[in-house]
């Protein structure tokens, strides 16, 4: 008997940690709840649509509903269209929504009109004529009571004057044809790279990513011990720290991207007169794809406008380049 009590107790006790605590459960509660946001309340006396955002987080707009209720028994705009549907918007965050409830009679006077979101199937069936506040209680999954002259005083308060932003700024270093950093330097293992293991064809016609022209790199290493790779500079051999001679200004620039596709896996990188390096190993894909090397805020001057290194220990590569550009 008392091994069998003791059996129970130990299996109620594992039953009640594994359950998950209170917190945990509103946590996650709270995290699938959609909020509502309103733009636009007509005021007393409009017949303005309301309008407003609803944010899903994740759940479906084609499943849920808003309610408008006025002077606590009239669904708007109308009892045979009082489900208004939600919109998706281009982001995929909210989903938005427009309607009247001003439709006739004293809408116009009333102060404050209710919101319910609510799910799209629990109101199936449900004939307007029906739907009041108190129906709606404990069918709705959010309520929101709208004053409509309190919303209007708070978006006539004025607005913070906005901060400034930074002019854009773009460097093109490839864009159909070599625009800075024209000259090229090679590098690598034999020859400082210059011994026929890689060609070069920087206006190919092949697919490139956008215009008509891109960067083909064909690199046939001879042994596996092999590396090579290219360096464009802004001045002919201007290796660093000698300074470029027309140079992207690194206190504007913020980044380097660029599109790359081909085979093979290769070494990307920018250098500074300090011999610095900003470097980004990928694995190329047939399909064109953004990359991006930061340029760091305490740089100055960017010597190696852009380069790469492979290895022959990949074998055999090929490389596209093309809309390399420097931006804030």
């Amino acid at each position: 008997m008392f091994r069998k009590t003791v059996s129970i107790l130990l299996a109620v006790l594992l039953a009640v940690l594994c359950l998950p605590t209170l917190a945990e459960a509103q946590s996650k509660a709270k995290a699938t709840v959609p909020s509502v946001e309103l733009t636009r309340v007509p005021n007393i006396g409009e017949t303005k649509n309301v309008q407003g955002k609803v944010y899903l987080k994740g759940l479906d707009p084609e499943e849920y509903v808003i309610v408008a209720i006025v002077g606590g028994q009239w669904p708007k705009p109308y009892y045979d269209s009082y489900q208004n549907k939600l919109t998706a918007s281009e982001n995929a965050d909210y989903a938005t929504f427009s309607f009247s409830v001003t439709t006739g009679g004293q809408d116009t006077s009333y102060k404050t009109f209710t919101l319910y979101l609510c799910e799209a199937a629990r109101l199936k069936g449900v004939n307007g004529t029906k739907v009041t506040d108190s129906f709606m209680q404990n069918r709705y999954v959010l309520e929101m009571k709208v004053d409509k002259a309190a919303f209007n005083a708070q978006a006539e308060l004025p607005q913070p004057t906005p901060v400034p932003t930074a002019e854009p700024y773009a460097f093109k270093v490839y864009e159909d044809a070599m625009v800075h950093y024209g000259d090229v330097a090679y590098m690598g293992s034999q020859n400082n790279g210059d011994d026929g293991s890689m060609t070069v064809d920087p206006a190919c016609s092949e697919n490139p990513h956008s215009g008509s022209k891109c960067i083909q790199i064909i690199y046939a290493p001879p042994a596996k011990n092999h590396w090579a790779g290219m360096m464009w500079l802004s001045g002919a051999s201007n290796f660093p720290p000698n300074l470029p001679v027309d140079g992207v200004d690194a206190t504007q620039a913020g980044q380097l991207t660029f599109y790359a596709r081909g085979l093979g896996s290769t070494k990307f990188f920018i250098e500074n007169e300090q011999k610095q390096q900003m470097t980004l190993k990928v694995d190329l894909t047939e399909d064109w794809k953004q990359y991006t090397l930061a340029v760091p805020s305490d740089w100055v001057q960017v010597c190696v406008g852009f380069g790469f290194a492979s290895s022959g220990a990949a074998g055999k590569g090929l490389i596209y380049l093309d809309d390399i550009t420097y931006t804030n």
